[in-house]
């Protein structure tokens, strides 16, 4: 069996051993990880508005720079913004039908690490990031827009 307190190389020993892939060594992965990145108990003032920063307000960015450019730049780089700004929304729409058949709770509903900004009790598949990763690489993949994409 393997508990949360091994490491993340010991659950990897153990799943090359067992030769399967159960969903009790996935979540165990998923918590060890979770902790990795979760907060301290008592973090600085200072670090709790990076995590807001970087939870809640980043993801405004991504539309901002890509309108940004469709109104302001040059127009041969409004066909890539609109290639970025298609992916985008390729990718939600991608998340949103996974999630309607992968239910999986957020750490916070478990109860699981520290919470420090209130969260809607959704499903917890990653939209923000995935959609910030499609639309960069979209931009990076673009010659001479690696500036933006580079963001």
């Amino acid at each position: 069996m393997i508990d949360l307190g091994e490491s993340i190389k010991d659950v990897a020993k153990k799943m090359i051993a067992m030769n399967i892939w159960p969903q009790h060594v996935i979540e165990t992965i998923n918590l060890s990880l979770f902790n990795l990145i979760n907060t301290l108990a008592h973090p600085s003032l200072s670090m709790l508005m990076l995590g807001h920063f970087f939870a809640r307000d980043v993801i405004i960015v991504v539309p901002c720079i890509l309108l940004l450019n469709w109104f302001f730049a040059k127009k041969d780089i409004k066909k890539t913004v609109l290639a970025a700004a298609f992916s985008g929304v390729l990718v939600i729409g991608l998340n949103l039908c996974i999630s309607l058949f992968w239910r999986y709770p957020r750490p916070f509903m478990v109860p699981v690490g520290h919470t420090f900004i209130t969260h809607v009790a959704d499903v917890s598949f990653p939209y923000h990031i995935s959609l910030i990763s499609a639309v960069v690489i979209s931009l990076l993949l673009q010659v001479g827009v690696r500036f933006q994409g580079s963001l």
